[in-house]
């Protein structure tokens, strides 16, 4: 069967669904910071491009593992480190320790990309609903034990973005 059997993390589907992917993917191979073009990408999303890109995914069984929890926890780690969750009492020390934007590096701490990350994730949300409609298949991922991504905990919070 052709084809890729899943794509994690929604890897390319804003990219390849923009009415600028070509300009878009020439930025990144010349090292553009791809937080940097997250709301080009949102904003160019055209509706035309993404049904051509899941029909195929329909025709060669290719599912989708978003990991929105993931991608929700990035940009609003404040309003999660705010929350004091209870299940922070299942997560070591050593790995609940590292969960702040001052010891990840991957974890954004200027308000520009968070607020942009905050966009991409709510147009992610978004797109998993056309997907579906479109009749892509979809499996549930989180990743962790990224940060607030609680192992066991976090599946139950990824079916719900996904619901």
């Amino acid at each position: 069967m052709p084809g890729q059997r899943s794509v994690e993390h929604l890897m390319g589907i804003l990219l390849y669904s923009s009415s600028q992917s070509d300009e878009l993917l020439a930025d990144l191979r010349k090292g553009m910071n791809s937080n940097l073009l997250n709301n080009q990408m949102v904003d160019t999303y055209d509706p035309t491009k993404a049904s051509t890109l899941f029909a195929l995914f329909v025709k060669n069984a290719t599912w989708q593992v978003p990991t929105l929890t993931i991608r929700y926890a990035r940009p609003y780690l404040k309003e999660l480190q705010a929350s004091n969750d209870p299940r922070l009492n299942y997560i070591p020390k050593s790995i609940a320790g590292d969960w702040g934007p001052k010891v990840d590096a991957r974890q954004p701490t200027d308000p520009w990309i968070i607020a942009s990350r905050k966009h991409l994730f709510q147009k992610a949300m978004e797109v998993i609903g056309s997907m579906h409609h479109a009749g892509v298949k979809l499996m549930a991922g989180t990743d962790t034990p990224n940060p607030y991504c609680f192992p066991g905990f976090s599946l139950h919070d990824e079916l719900g973005f996904m619901v």
